[in-house]
């Protein structure tokens, strides 16, 4: 499933993910996240900001992004940063990163 991001009330942290024309968040495991930058410099500025960046869940864990750059677009998928056994491995965080890039295409199935 695919959800549009609102922005934060106001006084929330808004984190990282900061892009000039939006993102969307893809709900699964793992999830991806979906940057759209105005053109690839920007994203290429988003990807770098990314890339070191962890941050901690409700589970208490560490997490961090695996990034694809597409254009102007950078795709990233939530992994944790200590896999643990019950973690996705990394064949299914490609499939979720290639299923996202499929979505921009318009080349997934009709239920994606």
């Amino acid at each position: 499933m695919v959800v549009e991001f609102d922005n934060p009330a106001p006084g929330e942290p808004r984190g990282p993910l900061r892009a000039t024309h939006g993102y969307l968040h893809v709900r699964g495991a793992p999830p991806v996240n979906v940057l759209f930058g105005k053109d690839a410099g920007e994203v290429g500025a988003i990807a770098e900001r990314l890339e070191d960046y962890r941050y901690p869940l409700v589970d208490g864990r560490e997490y961090e992004f695996e990034l694809r750059r597409r254009g102007n677009v950078v795709l990233g998928a939530q992994v944790p940063v200590e896999p643990e056994y019950y973690d996705p491995p990394p064949d299914v965080v490609d499939e979720a990163l290639d299923a996202a890039e499929d979505c921009l295409r318009a080349a997934a199935s009709g239920n994606a």
